[in-house]
């Protein structure tokens, strides 16, 4: 198997490429995080090239000597088509962030959300193990290390500092940096002891207890795993951050404009393709793609990092 490191996002053109280089091989395209992955372009890749598979690293670091074998590597690896289902899926999630939201508010929100759709269960389908990679959200069951997992790429999608920590044969967590502060978040418990209103935010760092002397938490014989300097949130400060989160859904913000108005160039993404925007009149919007392929008319848009905007009159 040919291992391709990839960091941006990967097309079915260099896909055709790897296969002249390599006519015999079976491909394995490695990315850090689906941040830079496009859906429509992972249908296109299965359509063409079904026999390719990408590896999403995540948490499963293989600098790591402990996992630096095929049996965790395997966890990481995906079909094109299942890839696109993950990355629509946590699409899905991200177009209901509000961007004003505090970093502790989007990892909450998140968290939430997660939580509510998912549950604490094993998951083999065709002998394969889905319950302990991002792959447990095609069928919302994970265990300890699926969670953890989920939830890195989750964050790391949207710029947040998040870790993935392990005591291996035992239990895996996440911390994350939220507002300059290290949390310690523990989606597993909070699914797995969740009621029929959802999400508790019990262990959603809550003041009370030093983490790391938990005993599923002790890193003592894991000289692989840093032990951060963990703030606790306050239940007030948990109660605040979830009364923001649980407002209405909000609305696009509006673009207002004159008929006629010339508008200062702005940066915005058109079908995943960077645009700007080159004139606006009467109600009309027309954008140029950079790579002139396009003249594009709408009058609305929704921007990559999952906002929505509308053109008003």
């Amino acid at each position: 198997m040919i291992r391709i490191n990839g960091y941006r996002e990967i097309t079915d053109r260099d896909i055709a490429e790897a296969y002249k280089k390599y006519p015999n091989e079976e491909l394995l395209i490695v990315i850090p995080n689906t941040k830079k992955q496009n859906p429509q372009m992972l249908e296109t890749i299965a359509k063409r090239f079904p026999n390719v598979k990408f590896s999403v690293i995540g948490g499963l670091d293989p600098t790591k000597n402990k996992f630096n074998n095929t049996h965790y590597q395997k966890r990481t690896y995906y079909s094109p088509m299942e890839l696109k289902n993950i990355v629509e899926i946590y699409r899905d999630i991200e177009k209901r962030i509000n961007l004003d939201w505090t970093e502790t508010q989007k990892a909450m929100f998140i968290y939430q959300q997660l939580c509510n759709r998912m549950q604490y269960s094993e998951i083999f389908i065709n002998g394969r193990d889905y319950a302990r990679g991002i792959g447990g959200l095609l069928y919302n069951k994970a265990v300890c290390s699926g969670f953890a997992m989920i939830y890195k790429e989750a964050l790391d999608r949207i710029g947040i500092e998040c870790h993935y920590q392990n005591m291996q044969s035992n239990h895996s967590w996440n911390i994350a940096k939220l507002d300059g502060k290290y949390r310690a978040l523990e989606l597993t418990w909070d699914t797995y002891t969740k009621d029929k209103n959802g999400c508790g935010f019990r262990f959603f760092n809550r003041e009370g207890s030093d983490f790391y002397k938990n005993e599923n938490h002790d890193l003592t014989y894991e000289t692989e795993e840093t032990r951060f300097p963990i703030t606790a949130y306050t239940d007030k400060e948990l109660v605040d951050n979830y009364k923001v989160i649980s407002q209405p859904r909000f609305m696009p913000k509006p673009l207002q404009f004159q008929p006629g108005e010339k508008i200062k160039t702005i940066d915005i993404t058109v079908e995943e393709s960077p645009c700007k925007i080159i004139k606006a009149i009467d109600g009309r919007i027309d954008f140029k793609c950079i790579d002139n392929k396009a003249k594009l008319t709408s009058k609305s848009f929704l921007r990559k990092d999952g906002s929505h905007f509308a053109l008003v009159k």
